[in-house]
């Protein structure tokens, strides 16, 4: 699986994958996500920590919205947490 931090303004976030019945998906959480629920990230790798250390919730979240029919690529903000 893979994490790719974005900072472009209207995508400043995190893309990672998730696994779904052996098939793999692309997901987002957005910064102001992270910053809300799990840790505030000043940089890249702050991101990345904050993806990691709460890996198990963002995907189930995610994984939540793509079995709900949500379009793809899944999207995460603050609001779903």
């Amino acid at each position: 699986m893979t994490t790719t931090y974005t900072n472009d303004g209207a995508r400043d976030g995190l893309w990672f994958s998730i696994e779904i019945e052996k098939d793999e998906f692309l997901a987002f959480i957005s910064t102001e996500a992270l910053a809300a629920h799990f840790r505030t990230p000043k940089k890249r790798s702050d991101a990345i920590a904050a993806y990691k250390e709460n890996q198990n919730i963002i995907d189930a979240v995610a994984r939540h919205k793509f079995l709900n029919g949500f379009p793809r690529p899944i999207k995460l903000g603050a609001a779903d947490f």
